[in-house]
């Protein structure tokens, strides 16, 4: 299956290019390592320690291939580069796989985070996944730079968005 490329307004992007989604998907299913980081952030309350297990969750997931790294695919509104993914997926409650990375480790490690927040969820309850309440829940609110906040929201968004059916940036 071939992947079409859409620009920021939704439309396809005919000038990019195409790649075989059966070479890029990786069936790699999330370490039990991810699973228990996460939970070790939900139960902590020092911020330094949360932010050193973001960095150790971010480096658990699976990096990005480059070929995935461009600007289709990048989030607009955060400070450093974020890339984020989707491809069809029948095996999957929402019918996407997403896939994301970043070249800052602390924010690979929260696209992570929200990524593993709905990894088991539908479309529409991703759609309309409550994240902020998670991320107060959590206290990373409090804890992130505003340009970090808004980047996190950003990537909370883009994720919403394309659960949702807005095909800017699926693959």
């Amino acid at each position: 299956m071939s992947v079409l490329f859409y620009d920021p307004a939704g439309r396809p992007d005919r000038s990019a290019r195409s790649f075989n989604i059966s070479e890029s998907i990786r069936d790699e299913p999330p370490t039990p390592m991810i699973n228990e980081i996460v939970q070790d952030i939900e139960e902590c309350e020092d911020p330094r320690e949360q932010f050193e297990l973001l960095i150790e969750l971010g480096d658990q997931a699976s990096p990005l291939e480059e070929k995935w790294k461009i600007e289709n695919f990048r989030v607009q509104g955060c400070t450093s580069n974020v890339w984020l993914v989707a491809l069809p997926d029948e095996d999957s409650p929402s019918g996407l796989r997403f896939l994301a990375d970043s070249d800052a480790h602390l924010v690979r490690g929260l696209v992570t985070l929200v990524l593993h927040l709905v990894k088991d969820k539908s479309a529409a309850e991703i759609a309309s996944y409550d994240f902020e309440s998670k991320f107060d829940t959590l206290g990373l609110a409090r804890h992130l730079s505003s340009a970090r906040s808004n980047g996190l929201k950003s990537m909370a968004d883009r994720v919403r968005q394309l659960a949702s059916g807005d095909s800017a940036g699926a693959a």
